[in-house]
């Protein structure tokens, strides 16, 4: 993609197998792109905003979310290396709330990936909250991958939501970009 020619993917890692199948998917397309693939755990909200009293109390707690955030880490970066090999992988842990560190880690990225539910009725015309915070604050295309997106990028039809000013722009040259790399429409 020539928006995002040498730019790492970035895909947030949650433990949920929606995070599970969009890894793969990251990891598909990083590997198409031959781009770095990130792959990051944002840890929660309260760890970064308790006192220096409470974090005392809380070491244990803290060291938990830690290590099952490491663990996310660990099994997400075990799939992409046994399903594409020749792919480069980082791992971070971040401090939360979840959208503006998503979109500050991947303010260097070329992509953000996404996992997402299947959400059913009205919802499913919908993105989840963490996506639809992340669009106000991300640099870079967001994609999100959803249950029945399974297959790894494929020729399905890109879709781009647009708005006022200069980023509309540059999101309409990235699916270009996408649709052209994928033969997708």
């Amino acid at each position: 993609m020539n928006a995002s020619a040498g730019r790492a993917v970035l895909v947030g890692v949650d433990g949920s197998s929606a995070a599970r199948r969009a890894a793969v998917w990251a990891a598909a397309f990083a590997s198409r792109t031959e781009a770095p693939l990130r792959r990051v755990h944002v840890l929660p909200e309260a760890l970064y905003l308790m006192t220096d009293a409470a974090v005392m109390g809380q070491g244990q707690a803290i060291a938990q979310h830690r290590a099952a955030g490491q663990r996310f880490l660990d099994d997400a970066s075990t799939e992409a290396r046994l399903g594409f090999p020749g792919v480069d992988v980082h791992t971070e842990l971040v401090p939360g709330p979840t959208a503006p560190a998503l979109a500050a880690a991947g303010a260097t990225s070329g992509m953000i990936v996404l996992g997402a539910g299947t959400p059913s009725g009205v919802g499913a015309l919908a993105a989840g909250s963490t996506a639809i915070a992340l669009a106000r604050h991300a640099r870079c295309p967001i994609t999100l991958c959803r249950r029945q997106s399974e297959m790894l990028p494929d020729r399905r039809p890109v879709v781009v939501g647009i708005g006022d000013g200069d980023s509309s722009a540059a999101a309409v040259l990235s699916a270009f970009d996408f649709a052209h790399l994928f033969g997708a429409p």
